[in-house]
């Protein structure tokens, strides 16, 4: 189902492409983001105030990535991407 932004939202410059994943469009500077370096931390804890910077956070997406690729038997380069769909539940405590 496509998403449509609100008409209050002012239009990208650009058309997303539809590519190349997500996550290389919101952590790649090549597709007009903010560098990650200089971005401050996109999540903070309320508790205990610990923070993970946008580096470190592309970072792990990576990590996670490949780690659920390697214990559910992903090819990255083989079968249709339809087959490689994860859903997460993680309750936020």
């Amino acid at each position: 189902m496509p998403f449509y932004a609100p008409d209050w939202v002012p239009k990208l410059p650009f058309d997303i492409p539809d590519s190349i994943p997500i996550n290389k469009f919101i952590l790649d500077e090549n597709y007009g983001r903010h560098p990650l370096g200089y971005s401050r931390p996109p999540f903070t804890c309320g508790l205990t105030g610990k923070e993970y910077s946008a580096l470190e956070v592309k970072e792990r997406v990576e990590f996670l990535a490949r780690g659920l690729s390697q214990e559910l038997g992903f090819l990255p380069n083989q079968g249709s991407e339809w087959d490689k769909v994860i859903g997460l539940f993680s309750v936020n405590t």
